[in-house]
């Protein structure tokens, strides 16, 4: 089960809608609203982040994500810049088991 993070730090379980256990594209379009996905890999090459990949150059600007800034910079590589930032919806899920 994955974790889909919002802006205003709401956080809600989401599963995978294929019958194969993994999120469709076109679910992760829906999940995150976006036209593009990014797939930010982590340390521990099992979890891994999703988002919006035109997401911070956006005219207006998307909302600045904090929780799932925090949980990026937690999680993601040990040289993240400071600002590197995550905006709008972000998902948190196992990966390459529930990415098709």
């Amino acid at each position: 089960m994955a974790k889909l993070i919002q802006p205003d730090g709401t956080i809600r379980d989401v599963l995978p809608d294929g019958a194969n256990g993994r999120f469709s594209l076109r679910k992760l379009y829906d999940l995150l609203a976006c036209d593009n996905i990014g797939i930010v890999q982590t340390r521990d090459q099992r979890i891994c982040m999703v988002v919006d990949d035109d997401g911070l150059v956006k005219d207006p600007p998307l909302p600045v994500n904090s929780t799932a800034t925090n949980i990026y910079r937690g999680i993601c590589r040990d040289d993240v810049p400071a600002e590197a930032v995550i905006v709008d919806p972000a998902l948190v899920c196992a990966y390459p088991e529930e990415i098709d």
